[in-house]
């Protein structure tokens, strides 16, 4: 995302490398020429899941010859949005992303202003001002320029939360390529059943594993049921109106589950199989889950594939699936001290879920405090104390 934010503030094509053969020079071979970890075929870079920023290539012997920019000029870049001065002829330019600071270029929404009106004006050019759909564009020009305020009250936060442009960048990075998008699409015809509707169904995306260990606190899946009962009452005004009136003391709604960790689907069968445990959800559920899925267990997907025969590649897929079929769900809760459902929250903030309107909340905001997870770098009140006692009951297995 920051460095197509460069491309635009910098007037420059921007090409996301890795697993170069050019690559000479200690700080080019550490950059674009070590493979990338999210990746197994031959390529080892990110076309092997997604889709290239630009279809412009360069040589060898320009990656041999390109300018490598400094840590300081690169944070120039993220700052002023221009090159160094002695640069500006330059081809091609060479910097890690990696070092990148979490601000936009002071001159990017000019720069997409521009773009943005040169490409309207084209538009104008080709059907003419009076169509009513120029009105259409030049509102959608002036919104994707907005920015909502961090909300300080907030308990979470993070770089571009609030910015459409920044939300634009990812889903345009996201793009997969066209083997995998029929993939993505086989994957959804056989995970989602007919009958859901996405007006009756509740989005439960479970990050677990090593997540628990340190990062984040975690809830049992009897909680996230709990959970799920109080979702779907907080929002029974929505749900009438969404169920056919004859229908609606029966109305079974859907819970589309998705998790990298096996323990949850082993929690998943224990509650469905505890009576109990199932009369006490106030509504009638089916359970929506991909059994495609290779639950690698961990953030960390290098460990997962060195001891399965998994592949990388089949872990991103299984990764985006999750986020694809999420997508269909009107209700969606998460744990906001994941950037997966970060990232899921982004696509649904921007109207891609497949609801009219989706009704997210992460657990930081839940207004009951058993759902209320706190992330291992909180500095709520409410959290600061839990944080503490979690960091000191780590230290003796660090210290070991």
């Amino acid at each position: 995302v920051n460095a197509l934010f460069a491309g635009i503030a910098t007037n420059r094509t921007v090409l996301l490398m890795n697993n170069a053969p050019a690559a000479d020079g200690p700080a080019k071979r550490d950059v674009i020429g070590k493979p990338w970890i999210h990746a197994s075929c031959d390529r080892h870079d990110i076309q092997c899941f997604f889709m290239p920023p630009s279809p412009c290539t360069i040589t060898e012997k320009e990656l041999q010859e390109a300018y490598f920019l400094t840590r300081g000029e690169m944070r120039g870049i993220f700052k002023n949005g221009k090159v160094p001065d002695d640069r500006v002829d330059d081809r091609v330019l060479l910097g890690n992303i990696v070092l990148r600071p979490q601000r936009c270029p002071e001159n990017f929404r000019d720069r997409l202003k521009e773009i943005g009106t040169q490409i309207l004006d084209e538009v104008k050019s080709e059907i003419g001002t009076v169509d009513p759909r120029i009105g259409l564009l030049e509102q959608g020009l002036e919104l994707a320029m907005e920015v909502e305020p961090d909300d300080p009250l907030r308990p979470y936060t993070y770089f571009g939360s609030h910015s459409k442009p920044h939300h634009a960048a990812v889903f345009y990075a996201m793009r997969p390529n066209p083997f995998y998008a029929q993939r993505l699409d086989q994957i959804m015809e056989h995970v989602v059943p007919s009958h859901l509707n996405p007006e009756l169904t509740l989005g439960l995306p479970i990050r677990a594993s090593d997540k628990c260990l340190m990062e984040s606190e975690c809830l049992s899946f009897e909680q996230y049921m709990r959970l799920m009962s109080q979702r779907w009452t907080a929002n029974q005004d929505q749900i009438e109106l969404a169920a056919s009136p004859t229908l609606l003391k029966d109305a079974t709604g859907s819970i589309i589950v998705t998790s990298e960790a096996q323990s949850v689907a082993r929690e998943m069968k224990t509650f469905q199989a505890n009576e109990t445990l199932r009369r006490e959800i106030p509504f009638n559920y089916r359970l929506v889950t991909n059994d495609l899925d290779v639950t690698q267990g961990t953030g960390q997907p290098m460990n997962f594939v060195k001891r399965t025969n998994h592949s990388l590649d089949e872990i991103m897929l299984s990764t985006v699936a999750s986020l694809k079929v999420q997508l269909l769900a009107k209700y969606t809760v998460g744990n906001c001290c994941s950037n997966f459902h970060i990232l899921l929250f982004d696509f649904l903030r921007e109207g891609c879920g497949a609801a009219r309107e989706n009704v997210g909340q992460c657990l930081q905001e839940n207004e009951d405090p058993e759902f209320r997870v706190c992330c291992m770098w909180s500095t709520t009140e409410e959290c600061k104390p839990r944080v503490e006692a979690r960091k000191k009951e780590r230290e003796p297995t660090q210290k070991k």
